[in-house]
């Protein structure tokens, strides 16, 4: 179930994506955060089989198996994935973000409030555009608001390289800046595989599609979070050292229909991984 599948959209463009856990079992799409791929899916392909869940990872434009798309907005994925869901021949599905996927999550849950059941979002960026989401927050988010072209496509130029031939070493280069429980969640056999092989993937082909998407998440989503109807479940950890929990409160004081769950001694990856069963089992209420 893990092979790359394909769509032809709309526009011609091709959407790649896997499935995880249980054929038959109820559809919740997963998208990857930053930079990833639909092969992240597999760190939690267990849990998701074991409570019959059908995990669709999808690769966000110019990542893995899916064709880039210039000039591309967070407000367009939505129309991705509702021709993947009619192509597939789901009517209803739930959708989970985790880290850079939560901007894509939020923006099915304001765009197909008809047809998504419920959304989670996973150790999420806040939208930059709000002064009150910076507001004491480390300066790497306000030079990914203000200068990604002169300040971060030469590093995604030089790292894709590395990622594609070397993406254990990369992994292992940042574990090393992280706290100890990510460190040990890393180390799990079962999640650094899957993770290192996502990374190579998402530079696959080339550093336009990572470049893109990293510029997206410093500019406006085209969406107000006061809008999303759909029901929404966030979690986020008190220890998170590359998406600070500020960002968690930020997202949950927004959304109308959000219940906000913040975990103690949990960091950006021990989170996702260690409460799999319980996220995937929320998303089936």
């Amino acid at each position: 179930m893990q092979n790359a599948q394909q769509i032809r959209l709309r526009d011609s463009r091709l959407l790649g994506f896997s499935e995880f856990g249980l054929r038959e079992g109820r559809p919740v799409f997963y998208f990857h955060g930053f930079p990833g791929t639909r092969l992240e899916a597999g760190t939690v392909h267990r849990q998701a089989e074991q409570l019959g869940v059908r995990l669709i990872a999808v690769d966000r434009p110019g990542y893995g198996a899916s064709d880039f798309q210039p000039k591309r907005r967070v407000s367009q994925w939505p129309d991705d994935i509702a021709q993947l869901a009619d192509a597939l021949e789901l009517a209803r599905f739930s959708v989970l973000g985790v880290s850079g996927g939560v901007p894509y999550a939020a923006a099915c849950a304001w765009k197909l409030p008809h047809r998504v059941e419920r959304a989670g979002l996973v150790c999420g960026l806040a939208p930059l555009d709000a002064p009150e989401a910076l507001s004491g927050l480390p300066r790497r988010y306000r030079v990914l608001k203000a200068l990604p072209e002169i300040c971060l496509r030469p590093f995604l130029v030089l790292a894709g390289p590395l990622a594609v031939h070397a993406p254990r070493w990369c992994l292992a280069q940042i574990a090393r800046s992280l706290p100890e429980k990510d460190r040990e969640t890393l180390a799990i056999p079962q999640v650094r595989e899957p993770l290192s092989l996502s990374l190579a993937e998402a530079f696959r082909q080339g550093s336009a599609g990572p470049f893109r998407d990293l510029c997206l998440l410093g500019q406006p989503w085209g969406f107000a979070l006061e809008d999303i109807a759909a029901d929404v479940t966030l979690w986020h950890g008190e220890d998170d050292t590359v998406v600070p929990v500020a960002m968690g409160h930020y997202l949950a004081e927004k959304i109308p229909r959000c219940a906000a769950i913040f975990l103690k001694a949990e960091g950006h990856f021990s989170l996702p991984i260690g409460h799999a069963g319980l996220i995937l089992s929320t998303l089936l209420e």
